[in-house]
């Protein structure tokens, strides 16, 4: 890190101010490594703006897997099913979603070898319940 950078998070920190982050991961990093620090998602940036023009989707039903680094954080994962309610897309809930939801391992991409590990499902030829259902999209944040 340069110093420039600790001298931006620590005036960050001192003041008070949210810092925007756009990804999971770089939230949990900056709230492991700086005490004190109060993040805010872009999610919750764009779900608060008033009359935000966003597409209409109706008829689209999808399932979200929400991100391990979020589940201290229920804010993030209501406004990002509100954008979707916005969209009018229906959400069908996974059995572990929120504040239960399964990691997806990407903390461990490249670091655990492939062999010895667990097979998914989809190699299995299990399919999980969500993947069951006929024209149901998965949206991973």
């Amino acid at each position: 890190m340069t110093i420039m950078f600790v001298a931006i998070m620590t005036l960050i920190c001192q003041q008070g101010l949210p810092l925007l982050t756009t990804v999971a991961g770089c939230d949990r990093r900056f709230r492991s490594l700086y005490e004190g620090i109060n993040t805010i998602s872009i999610w919750e940036v764009l779900d608060s703006i008033e009359n935000l023009p966003l597409p209409d989707h109706t008829g689209l039903m999808v399932s979200v897997h929400d991100s391990c680094s979020y589940r201290p954080k229920p804010q993030v994962h209501e406004a990002v099913r509100s954008l979707l309610g916005k969209m009018n897309i229906q959400i069908i809930e996974a059995q572990f979603s929120g504040t239960k939801s399964i990691c997806c391992g990407d903390n461990f991409y490249g670091l655990i070898p492939l062999e010895g590990r667990s097979p998914l499902p989809k190699e299995t030829g299990q399919p999980n319940a969500l993947s069951r259902r006929s024209g149901l999209l998965c949206i991973l944040y």
